[in-house]
């Protein structure tokens, strides 16, 4: 498979991923007495952090809607540097080995620490990142050989 394909079929997979987030930060609702409990706690306990009162929710929030923004920017960064490892193999090549380092070490700390879909949706990511990246080094052997 072509690194331009592959790097498209991942960033679908992180925009599936955002839009997921998305939906679950905002449907968020909590069912059983001792959830909505927890979650009265983390909104009502306020402290002070370097000079703003702050609860546990607005750090919870607050680093959801992080997440969220940063797999819509890596959804569109995936596509664009799809187009151009089909322009630009010398360019592509270190931003898709980074890319594609964030995408398994996102897939491991979805398996260690949330549940089987998001865990499949970055596996199959970081195999995709992976793919391309090794495409971008066998093209760089095959330009080098003619």
């Amino acid at each position: 498979m072509k690194p331009r394909l592959c790097l498209r079929a991942a960033s679908i997979c992180i925009g599936l991923f955002a839009c997921g987030h998305t939906f679950g930060h905002v449907m968020l609702t909590y069912g059983s007495p001792e959830e909505r409990a927890i979650s009265a706690a983390k909104k009502t306990f306020q402290f002070e952090w370097m000079g703003s009162d702050r609860s546990v929710w607005d750090f919870y929030v607050g680093m959801s809607l992080i997440l969220i923004l940063t797999l819509f920017f890596l959804a569109v960064l995936a596509w664009i540097l799809g187009n151009l490892s089909a322009t630009s193999l010398q360019q592509a090549r270190p931003l898709v080995w980074l890319l594609a380092v964030m995408g398994c070490l996102l897939s491991i700390v979805c398996w260690l620490k949330f549940f089987f879909v998001a865990s499949l949706l970055s596996t199959l990511t970081a195999i995709l990142l992976v793919i391309s990246v090794v495409g971008l080094f066998r093209s760089r052997s095959l330009t080098q050989k003619a």
